[in-house]
């Protein structure tokens, strides 16, 4: 018995040290570190769901025993009424340094006053940070995650914000904060003071009287609604009013207002129901013009309806019918409210007008500016009467009429749409001009926009971006009295459908002179395009006056669209007018005084060069000869060897300048012309053609080509008569001699690996892709793409049937489906390209390699080894497409990713192998982790010592 006894005490003590060695194997998987565990309580941490629990804990007073310490939580945990102490103090005012007042969940509710209670007026705060006229006493406070809602009394409102705040550091974060008024000064939602500095509003919807508010100050007693949500007074340094919505019913004053221009960032804010402004409010005021613009146009606000800068103030832009004085903030909105604004307005003011239609306008306010809020489409000024008044009549310096619609009905001969008299520094732009009635469009002499002289002089005027149609003339530039026109501009215009779309005169006794560009307009399907009248007899109209030459000397019509209309442009000045760099709707040129279709020129017009496409470049084209099978030294055995191309670059190539005429190849022989043929169509030469299919056998001796129109297309075209063709090609032929040794016959051995070379010409084959490819219809390289958008020449490309011997070397098993030498302009040399190989999928499959293991290798010049590109496939029926990006051009080679692999038996006899002995990190990471338990080598040996421990026992039964 002893001895069982014995053996029962010796399991135990086993079985306990396996017990407690379990037990810190258990804690060994979070480590011994830490033995106790925290409660997760903190200090100062206080929740509340009474009124006289929140007071009391934001004073930093006790509550059940505990007081809120710096950087404490007060949490609320219930719907709470707040009403007033008796002696007028605030209700909720928070003393305690760094402490957070949040609510536990984001729908807590911390409501009142009730009906009954009164505080004093101006002087308290719903919630209020900080002591009134003393030094700050907290800092760091955060309100958070609350829904606040205060009601003034209604028979004594007394405008206490909702949070006021009187310490820096302040932050208000996801705060739903209503402010309900009856009334009374300093309505706010929010009201950070003079030491508020640093204060961060965030994240939070502010709204008042039922609805909005963040300024203010506000309405009369008994008026609902408040002034705005927040005041930053001249003494705070800086606050940030970031991602809020401020919403309101009625705005009696302004949504944000900051006084003394304080530093106040403000972003990512709604600005809601702006129509409801009171007539002097401001989304935002008080802030500098410059943080103002940011504010509206960068920082990513909105507001709804749209706003404007006005003075020091973002306010909402003019309603329909409405005009705004964006200088002094007055509004007009009666039926003449444009003329009524300009009476009103001085000098250098901008009238901001919004949509509708107005009647007419006479400008004579020096430096105004008369501007739509949207765009013409929906901003019209009409004059619908009979005479040959204009709608809009310029009569000041400095003037800008920018966005309308106007409209001038029933007008008599001279009659204006804009008439620009007598002024300087005068910007028509953006309108849109049309003339109704019965007389559009006839051969009456009305103006959609005229610029002239009658008792001074016209200069800087800009006529842009208007479209005109219907009117007799769109721009008439008229010069009257002896006063010239100076320095007049008429850019990306619209003329269309009009009589005359620029019209350019003298009615004066002698001649005077118009000086200015007329460019970039669309100038289409008019009867004429432009017109440069000489004297009355020249005239297409009868108008009543008697027209003099003009002096266009500095007149220039430059990079316009002159197209489809009956006749181009006709000049009959004093002078020859300018009119180069032109589209006239075809490749060729204009017609008439012209070679070219498209549109006519007369006499004393220089058009040359003009451009070969709309909006397109010069006439620039050059053509250069090159030989696409050149040998080292220009010597060939026979002329069937000789293969030439011909390079058409620079502008006018592609869109038929220079495909619009034939052109002879002359060969020559010691200046003796020994044949001459012509090409018809560029296209065919371009890729390279076999001058022995054109000429018969030549003897022996040197030979030279050269290029020359078949007619006089160039003549008079002195920007480019003698630059068109490049200097000429020579070549030698010679009979073949013998070469011993190799059992052929020629002037050299050619590479036993070549199979073929092809030369290209570099001319886009994608356009409206990036870069520029060029095809070369071979199945090693059949495509390049160039990065570079200029480059140009020609490409050769030499395909071998194996890597040649002077190359790096692959692998025996490594098997090549292309090997190509590409050779390009030296500029091109070093720069990066897309290659695209075409390889049979058939010798793939016969490789036993897939599509995405085909890499394309390089072999850089002198290297030792190949370089590896970066490869893409794609299979595309019986062929596989091979894209690869290169760094430069020399020898490419497409093969597998790597050599064929090994038999299977080497793969059995790999098999067969004993599996290598575990090293010591093996060994031990078997001992940390088993099927993801940590320490379960330990376990194993526990278990071992167990079952140890109980055959011992058994044993000594046994015995």
């Amino acid at each position: 018995m002893a001895s069982e006894e014995h053996n029962r005490t010796t399991l135990r003590a086993v079985l306990l040290a396996a017990i407690m060695a379990l037990s810190m194997v258990a804690m060994g998987a979070a480590g011994f570190a830490g033995t106790a565990v925290a409660d997760g309580s903190e200090v100062g941490e206080i929740e509340v769901d009474t009124a006289e629990n929140l007071i009391a804990a934001a004073a930093g007073d006790e509550v059940d025993g505990e007081v809120v310490e710096e950087d404490g939580t007060i949490t609320v945990t219930e719907d709470i009424e707040v009403t007033d102490a008796d002696d007028g103090d605030p209700n909720v005012q928070i003393l305690v340094d760094g402490v957070t007042l949040t609510g536990e969940t984001d729908d807590v509710e911390i409501s009142g006053l009730d009906a009954d209670d009164e505080i004093s007026s101006g002087t308290g705060g719903f919630i209020k940070v900080g002591e009134e006229g003393e030094e700050s006493v907290t800092d760091g406070v955060t309100i958070s995650d609350l829904t606040l809602t205060f009601e003034d009394d209604p028979d004594s409102g007394t405008g206490d914000p909702v949070i006021r705040i009187l310490d820096p550091g302040v932050t208000v974060d996801n705060v739903d904060a209503t402010k309900r008024s009856h009334g009374g000064n300093f309505d706010q939602v929010v009201n950070i003071e003079e030491d508020g500095n640093g204060a961060v509003i965030e994240n939070s919807v502010l709204q008042s009287g039922g609805e909005l508010a963040l300024d203010g100050q506000g309405g009369d007693s008994g008026e609902t609604g408040v002034g705005a949500n927040a005041i930053i007074t001249d003494q705070v340094g800086d606050a940030t009013i970031d991602d809020n919505t401020l919403r309101a019913e009625a705005f009696q004053d302004d949504g944000i207002h900051v006084f003394g221009g304080s530093d106040t960032e403000i972003v990512n804010t709604d600005f809601e129901d702006g129509d409801q402004l009171g007539e002097d409010g401001a989304y935002v005021t008080g802030v500098d013009e410059e943080d103002l613009d940011d504010i509206l146009e960068n920082n990513d606000n909105t507001f709804d309806p749209d706003a404007v800068v006005v003075d020091d103030s973002i306010v909402v832009e003019p309603a329909e019918g409405e005009v705004l004085n964006l200088d002094t903030g007055e509004r007009f909105d009666s039926g003449t409210a444009i003329q009524d604004a300009i009476n009103e307005a001085d000098g250098d003011h901008t009238l901001l007008v919004g949509p509708g239609t107005y009647e007419e306008s006479i400008i004579d306010v020096k430096g105004l500016t008369l501007e739509s809020v949207e765009d013409a489409d929906t901003t019209e000024i009409v004059l619908d009467e009979e005479g040959s008044a204009a709608t809009v009549t310029v009569d000041a310096d400095g003037v800008t009429v920018d966005g309308f619609t106007v409209t001038r009905q029933n007008g008599e001969a001279f009659s204006q749409g804009i008439s620009v008299d007598d002024s300087d520094n005068v910007v028509i732009e953006n309108n849109i001009l049309n003339e109704e009635g019965d007389n559009s469009g006839d051969d009456i002499n009305t103006q959609a926009i005229l610029v002239t002289t009658e008792d001074s002089s016209s200069d800087d005027v800009t006529v842009e971006d208007n479209n005109v149609s219907d009117f007799g003339e769109g721009v008439a530039l008229s010069t009257q009295s002896d006063n010239p026109i100076a320095d007049v501009t008429v850019e990306d215009n619209t003329f269309s459908g009009v009589g005359i779309g620029v019209k350019v005169s003298n009615t004066d006794d002698s001649e005077t002179s118009i000086d200015g560009t007329i460019e970039n307009n669309d100038i289409t399907d008019n009867e004429f395009g432009v017109y440069v009248i000489g004297t009355d007899e020249d005239a297409r109209i009868d108008g009543g006056l008697d027209y003099e030459p003009v002096n266009v000397d500095d007149l220039s019509l430059t990079d316009n669209n002159i197209e489809s209309n009956d006749e181009g442009v006709v000049n009959n000045g004093a002078n020859e007018l300018t009119a180069t760099s032109n589209w006239w709707g075809e490749a060729t040129g204009p017609s008439d005084e012209g070679s070219g279709d498209g549109d006519s020129v007369s006499e004393n017009v220089d058009f040359a060069p003009w451009l070969v496409e709309a909006g397109g470049d010069d006439i620039d084209p050059s053509l250069e000869i090159f030989l696409t099978d050149d040998s080292d030294d220009n010597q060939f055995n026979s002329v069937d060897q000789v293969e030439i191309g011909i390079d058409a670059v620079g502008a006018g190539t592609d869109d038929g300048f220079v495909e619009a005429f034939d052109f002879n190849l002359i060969l020559e022989d010691d200046d003796e012309t020994v044949e001459t043929f012509t090409v018809d169509d560029i296209d065919d030469i371009v890729e390279g053609l076999n001058l022995g299919e054109e000429v018969d056998e030549l003897d022996d001796g040197d030979y030279t080509l050269t290029i020359e129109p078949t007619e006089s297309v160039y003549d008079g075209l002195d920007a480019f008569d003698d630059d068109v063709l490049e200097d000429d090609v020579s070549f030698g032929i010679e009979e073949p001699t013998e070469t011993t040794g190799t059992g052929t016959t020629g002037t050299s051995s050619a590479d036993p690996a070549t199979s073929e070379t092809q030369t290209t010409t570099v001319s886009d084959a994608r356009s409206g892709e990036a870069g520029v490819t060029v095809t070369t219809g071979q199945s090693s390289v059949s495509a390049i793409t160039f990065s570079d958008e200029d480059a140009s020449g020609t490409v050769s490309v030499a395909e071998f049937d194996d890597v040649p011997a002077d190359s790096p070397q692959l692998d025996a098993d490594r098997p090549t489906f292309g090997v190509t030498e590409v050779t390009v302009p030296d500029d091109q040399r070093d720069q990066s390209a897309t290659l695209e190989f075409t390889v049979d999928a058939d010798a793939l499959e016969d490789a036993d390699t897939d599509a995405d293991d085909v890499v394309v290798l390089r072999a850089p010049e002198d290297a030792e080894e190949f370089e590896t590109l970066d490869t893409s496939a794609e299979t595309n029926g019986d062929t596989v497409t091979v894209t690869a990006e290169t760094p430069g051009f020399s020898l490419f080679v497409v093969s597998s990713a790597d050599e064929v692999e090994a038999d299977d038996d080497a793969d059995a006899d790999e098999d067969d192998e004993p599996d290598a002995e575990p090293t010591d990190d093996e060994s031990d990471e078997a001992d940390e982790t088993e099927d993801g338990i940590p320490g379960f080598g330990v376990v194993v040996a526990l278990v071992s010592l167990i079952a140890t421990a109980l055959l011992v026992t058994r044993r000594r039964r046994n015995g």
